[in-house]
């Protein structure tokens, strides 16, 4: 039969792994035995979770079933999406919600009765026996579901979970198969692309550096930013651009970075230069080191590196420390001020892109310092000697900090900072002079020497003051790379193989592809793929039939395959499949058939038009 798997079929369906406390009566009545929660200890009343399948409870209607989940914060897509809730306790999957509602907030329904939680009673179902997982085999990787707290799961790997539990429950079949089959009816099956994320995100986190290499039209900068996300996220998406709140969002673009790399490109843009600074007052230009785009990025891994290892009360303290100095720098103004052999300077703030920072010049000179809140803050932690400039500022900060009586903190610090992934993504890298660009990065770019191991000396090292790279620069080992080029572009010749050893290659095939040309929408209702169904069929129908005839070309291969992207520009031309093929395709395919006897090109038409 044919199960009807909700009221509103276009709901998406996310799945979780909830914790759920022991309980000695099956969860099927409220226990009375308290030894094991340390909550209803302290506070003497009995764990909601003991409710949850107890289906004749009075609470429950006949359709609904309604329980709770022990958790600090709701999932993101609470109140939105549906969901399999999977429940795991003492290490064991002991059930499932199916068609779940989540709310934010629980509601009381008696005296120790609480909800967040409402599954459909036709879908819900507590195991004759348990699955044991002390092995943690179906966290499919992931660490410990917390106390209070849930994990997301891929739907794929819940209908693992699935699988098992029907294996192991005979007696149950009739309900776990209803759960199945409305697991898969939903908008919940992981798509080719999806698969593709994390089979290659599991890859870079142990490889540290990964090339995506494909067809043209194969989405490989797209996957690429999934892969990103996935990383950084540390959990399942199932939907890239459904399952991402705003905060999540906003979250992968600061511990993401993303350069395309072009022949112009060089060592300045990518590692480090010098730059002209601004004229000075008698309108000279001088010149200053500056960072390039990776190192800059190195350093923001590199600070959630450092201060991911330091206690809670470093952090806090820091954190006061930080925000006196930016008070400092706010109401400092211009000043005079003298050193220890009277000599007199004149101190000012400006500001770039960078924030601001104190300008210091001697009366005597027309040279002027600048001095960052980081010169002086980094120096103090690491016991480092200040120059004179830096040694006066930090006795003025001494003087402000001393007239201020309170001071007030935007949070307070209670956990330690937790190490995140970073990831670079470096768009048509074959595109640059690699071995230009990298320069001495080679060495440290290897996956074996990330870290401080790979420390390496720069080109313009003797100028570098201050900051952890002050001794030698190195890759952070929370910081991954991710590359992206096609195999049949002729610049690729140019990357040796000193490069090429030091980054895992994977092939993005085009029939990898597919799955972008059907209809969906964005959390914002943004329509993506083709219009229609019947669209993207005929359009992967064209794109598999032209792909084959490609390959049966002597000298061509999938390299040379045309990916989907290429047909969603159908949407240009109102699903005009001629224009598609006269304005885009064929010029690519010439290129192809370069050197080919004529008429291969009226091979490949009449194969793209069957």
């Amino acid at each position: 039969m044919v199960f009807e798997i909700m009221e509103e079929k276009n709901k998406t369906i996310s799945c979780i792994m909830a914790n759920i406390a022991w309980n000695e009566n099956d969860w099927k009545s409220p226990s009375d035995n308290k030894t094991n929660f340390r909550w209803t200890q302290v506070e003497g009343n009995i764990s909601p979770e003991s409710w949850n399948f107890d289906f004749d409870n009075t609470r429950n209607s006949e359709e609904k079933i309604f329980g709770f989940i022990q958790f600090t914060h709701p999932p993101k897509n609470a109140e939105r999406d549906k969901f399999l809730i999977i429940f795991r306790s003492d290490n064991k999957i002991v059930g499932f919600y199916g068609n779940a509602e989540i709310k934010k907030e629980a509601v009381k329904k008696s005296e120790y009765e609480y909800s967040n939680i409402v599954g459909d009673k036709e879908l819900v179902v507590l195991l004759d026996n348990k699955i044991d997982d002390s092995d943690y085999k179906f966290l499919f990787g992931k660490e410990r579901v917390g106390m209070i707290g849930f994990n997301y799961l891929n739907p794929i790997d819940a209908q693992t979970i699935l699988d098992e539990a029907i294996k192991t429950n005979p007696n149950q079949i009739d309900t776990l198969e209803k759960i199945k089959e409305w697991l898969n009816q939903g908008d919940t099956q992981m798509t080719q692309e999806d698969t593709l994320v994390k089979k290659y995100a599991n890859l870079l986190k142990n490889t540290k550096n990964l090339i995506l290499t494909g067809a043209p039209g194969t989405g490989k900068t797209y996957l690429a930013k999934q892969i990103a996300a996935r990383l950084i996220l540390d959990r399942e998406i199932n939907n890239f651009d459904k399952d991402l709140s705003e905060e999540e969002k906003k979250q992968v673009e600061s511990q993401t970075g993303f350069v395309q790399f072009h022949p112009s490109y060089d060592y300045t843009d990518f590692v480090e230069g010098l730059r002209p600074t601004d004229k000075d007052g008698n309108g000279n230009v001088g010149f200053e080191r500056r960072d390039g785009v990776f190192k800059e990025f190195c350093e923001r891994a590199l600070k959630n590196f450092v201060d991911s290892r330091k206690s809670v009360e470093e952090v806090a303290k820091e954190t006061i420390l930080d925000k006196q100095f930016d008070d400092f720098i706010n109401g400092f103004g211009d000043k005079n001020l003298s050193s220890d052999g009277d000599r007199t300077f004149s101190c000012k703030i400006y500001e770039d892109e960078s924030g601001k920072y104190f300008a210091c010049k001697y009366y005597s000179s027309d040279r002027e310092y600048k001095i960052t809140k980081d010169d002086i803050l980094t120096k103090l932690e690491q016991n480092k000697p200040m120059g004179t400039f830096e040694k006066i500022l930090y006795k003025e900060f001494n003087k402000f900090c001393n007239n201020q009586k309170n001071i007030e903190v935007n949070e307070e610090i209670t956990e330690k900072i937790p190490l995140k992934n970073f990831v670079f993504i470096i768009d048509e890298i074959n595109r640059g002079e690699v071995a230009k660009i990298f320069g001495e990065l080679f060495y440290c770019v290897d996956p074996g020497y990330r870290g401080e191991k790979g420390r390496i000396s720069t080109q313009y090292q003797n100028l570098v003051t201050s900051g952890e790279f002050q001794k030698g620069f190195f890759i952070p080992e929370n910081v991954y790379i991710i590359g992206t080029m096609n195999d049949i572009d002729r610049s690729v010749e140019s990357m040796d193989f000193a490069f090429r050893r030091r980054f895992t290659w994977a092939e993005v095939k085009a029939s990898d592809t597919v799955d972008m040309l059907y209809p969906s929408t964005t959390e914002n209702g943004e329509p993506t793929g083709l219009e229609s169904k019947e669209l993207a069929d005929e359009a992967k129908r064209r794109m598999e039939n032209l792909n084959s005839a490609i390959s049966e070309i002597e000298g061509l291969n999938e390299a040379y395959h045309i990916g989907a992207s290429y047909f969603l520009k159908l949407k240009n031309y109102n699903g005009d499949f001629e224009s598609l093929w006269e304005y885009h395709i064929k010029g690519i395919l010439q290129e192809y058939l370069r050197g080919h006897p004529n008429g291969k090109l009226d091979d490949l038409k009449a194969a793209y038009d069957i």
